[in-house]
Formats: C-alpha cells, sequence, structure tokens
C-alpha cells in the first residue's frame, strides 16, 4: 500500500475518570469490500494499539484518565507497520470503534479523499521529431487549466505515456499502446478532440477548460495520495507528436 505523508491532529477530552476501553473494532474495506473485520475484546492489550494508547492518552494499567489530550497521528506510519507488504491499493476505507461498557471513547473514519491545488502547467518535448499540434495552455483556478490546441492533420494516437511522481519519488509509469481505447482517456479524448471511434483526431482548432481536479478524483480519489504531485502525459501517433504536458498539483486532505 503507498500512502503520502498525512497527519491528522486529534483532540480529545475524555469526560470521566479511568475511562477503561474494553471493546473495539476495526473495519478495513478496499475498493468498497470488506476486507478486514476484527473485533477486539480488549484493545489496550492490543500488542499494536497499546503503545499508540500509552502515548497519545496516558493510558496505564488499561485505564485512560480524565483530562484534554492533542495530538498528531501520522497515517502514513500507522498504516505501514500495521498493513505495510500486505499488497493494500486502491481506494481504502478504514473505521474504528472503541467503548466500554457504559460509554463511547472513539468512532472514527478515514478514507484518503483529497482536495487538489493546481500550481503549474506546461508543454514538454515529445519523442518525435515532428509536431503534429500546436498547444497553449494557461491555469484558469486553483483547479482548471485551459487548452487550446491546433491539429495540423489528422492524427490516429498509437502510443502513450503516464508518468506520475509523488513527493520526488515515481509512483506511477504506465505505457498505452492505445491510448484511445483506455478506459479513462477515451471520453475525454472523443468529447475534446471529437475523436473517431477509430482513433482519428481530426485536423482543426480545439479549444477546451479540463478540470483537473474533477479528473484526479475519479482516477485517485481514495487513494491516499497526498503531497506535491507530478503528472507528465505524452501522447503520439507512429509519426509524430501530438502532446507532452506536465501538471504540478498540491494534494491535500479533503475538509
Amino acid at each position: 500500500m503507498y500512502f503520502m505523508s498525512i497527519f491528522i491532529i486529534s483532540i480529545v477530552s475524555i469526560q470521566e475518570n479511568n475511562f477503561v476501553s474494553i471493546l473495539g473494532k476495526i473495519l478495513v474495506k478496499s475498493n468498497g469490500k470488506n476486507i478486514i473485520r476484527m473485533q477486539m475484546k480488549s484493545p489496550c492489550e492490543h500488542i499494536f494499539l497499546r503503545s499508540i494508547f500509552e502515548a497519545a492518552y496516558n493510558m496505564s494499567n488499561c485505564l485512560c484518565p480524565k483530562g484534554r489530550f492533542i495530538n498528531d497521528f501520522n497515517i502514513e506510519t500507522i498504516s505501514r507497520k500495521y498493513y505495510d507488504g500486505s499488497f493494500l491499493y486502491g481506494n481504502i476505507t478504514f473505521q474504528t470503534t472503541l467503548h466500554s461498557d457504559v460509554c463511547n471513547f472513539s468512532c472514527t473514519i478515514i478514507d484518503g479523499k483529497f482536495d487538489l491545488r493546481v500550481t503549474k502547467f506546461e508543454t514538454c518535448k515529445g519523442p518525435k521529431a515532428k509536431n503534429c499540434s500546436e498547444l497553449k495552455t494557461e491555469i484558469l483556478n486553483r483547479t482548471t487549466v485551459h487548452i487550446d490546441v491546433v491539429i495540423k492533420e489528422t492524427t490516429k494516437l498509437s502510443k502513450g505515456k503516464i508518468l506520475v511522481k509523488a513527493n520526488g519519488k515515481n509512483i506511477i509509469r504506465m505505457q498505452m499502446k492505445n491510448p484511445c481505447e483506455h478506459i479513462f482517456l477515451r471520453p475525454i479524448f472523443m468529447a475534446a478532440y471529437n475523436m473517431s471511434k477509430n482513433c482519428l483526431c481530426p485536423k482543426g482548432r480545439f479549444i477546451n477548460n479540463f478540470n483537473i481536479e474533477g479528473i484526479c478524483k475519479k482516477y485517485y480519489d481514495g487513494s491516499f495520495l497526498y503531497g506535491n504531485i507530478t503528472i507528465q502525459t505524452i501522447l503520439h501517433s507512429d509519426v509524430c507528436n501530438f502532446s507532452c504536458s506536465i501538471v504540478e498539483v498540491e494534494m491535500y486532505p479533503k475538509k
């Protein structure tokens, strides 16, 4: 499972002296399916949770004293200790419930959703010597990019590449032999460039506003992907470059 560094600030006021958490439950869903359902009779004795309770709530002998406790929880570190190496990918939801015989201690849900801010958008040089289009770009606001494309000749997209870096590290490298047949990219090409069913983009001028936040949410939302993200997209035919673009964004936990 790939996590970016994400810190959650927790402010807890324990209202009763010597609260004892004797029951607990952890539910984990991956892409909408339940994959872990763990019941705990004594959460404070759990080999993994005990150290968290002791450090965060001054727990002793399973007793949490009355008081106010403020903590920063590094979800990346916690998840790596418990799930790293488990091949857990995709849209993950964690629900943790803790309570005593008489009252609730906490019930939290973490689902990895994000908001986004576009910080940079620029064109780059493709792998072919010839360009079959000209692009002009402009960032309209924090989520939307304006793209003005002049396609010089009817072009059939035959290859593509998407590279994604998070905080300077490569996390996705996808090669596409037929980018126009990609389940996610196909409807974008058809709507933006009047692409035909046989992957042909006609000659002409095409002006579009792309909501980068909307596109990223469809593809990455719920994946705990946060931080400074760079996405490079390269598309070309067998003879010329169609587009090469680099977008830099900041992804941060949804409020």
